[in-house]
């Protein structure tokens, strides 16, 4: 982590199989922060961890990887739950439960989850889904239990500089100035064909104040930066944040 609270990743992405998103095959400097975390909060031999927007498995698997893990993998795309299983293990697999829903509309106990991951999904929620997502997150996590968000940011490499000023522009104005039609405000074909009309660029300052909507403990926020091929400052490709539930 740099002196501005960013990470410098690497991102080796896979393209999803419904095509609205990618998923990365390298661990980012948020994603080893909250493991370190986690693994300093959870106490006694077992954990239970939900796995947002899994896609093919990365983070699931890196959980699973842990014999004391009980894992929610859930992800709208059933192929993508289907080729996850059958890349498990059968020990892997008693120690995973598949979730094809809308996590919004998942049913999970108070305070029963020790972790949460939710990478690359809040860039395809609207404000106020997000906002329901935060609650939930409040509601479902343990006391001292912790959750990574990740999501695009309106600085990534693939955006034009109109969206930047667009943002910048009506970030006084709104809650969600980053909440636009993809296709006014992005330059790359290939990005544009592969991901829905309408998205929501977020920067850390946002996820902030969400948390402490739900009074959920703010452990660290901040930028994943892609290192730059020439001498320019890398880009800020997503935003961060690690929070904790401090409980009763």
């Amino acid at each position: 982590m740099d002196d501005n609270g960013a990470y410098e990743t690497r991102f080796e992405a896979v393209l999803t199989r419904n095509g609205f998103g990618s998923e990365y095959q390298n661990s980012s400097g948020s994603f080893q922060r909250a493991l370190q975390l986690i693994e300093s909060s959870i106490k006694g031999d077992s954990f239970r961890a939900v796995d947002i927007g899994c896609a093919y498995g990365f983070t699931t698997k890196r959980l699973l990887d842990d014999p004391r893990s009980q894992v929610i993998a859930n992800d709208l795309c059933t192929q993508h739950l289907s080729e996850l299983w059958t890349s498990l293990t059968p020990e892997k697999q008693q120690r995973l439960t598949l979730s094809g829903e809308n996590f919004l509309d998942m049913k999970l106990d108070p305070n029963s989850v020790d972790c949460l991951f939710a990478l690359r999904v809040f860039h395809f929620l609207s404000g106020d889904q997000i906002r329901q997502a935060f609650a939930k997150f409040a509601q479902w996590l343990k006391p001292n239990g912790i959750v990574l968000i990740t999501c695009s940011s309106p600085f990534r490499s693939t955006l034009s500089r109109t969206l930047l000023a667009k943002f910048e522009s009506e970030r006084d104005k709104t809650d969600w100035p980053g909440d636009i039609w993809v296709k006014d405000f992005c330059s790359d074909e290939l990005y544009l064909r592969n991901v829905r009309n309408r998205m929501n660029f977020i920067v850390p300052d946002q996820l902030i104040r969400e948390s402490i909507r739900v009074d959920l403990r703010i452990l660290e926020a901040g930028y994943e930066n892609r290192p730059s091929k020439t001498n320019e400052s890398p880009t800020k490709e997503y935003s961060y944040l690690i929070a904790q539930n401090e409980g009763i």
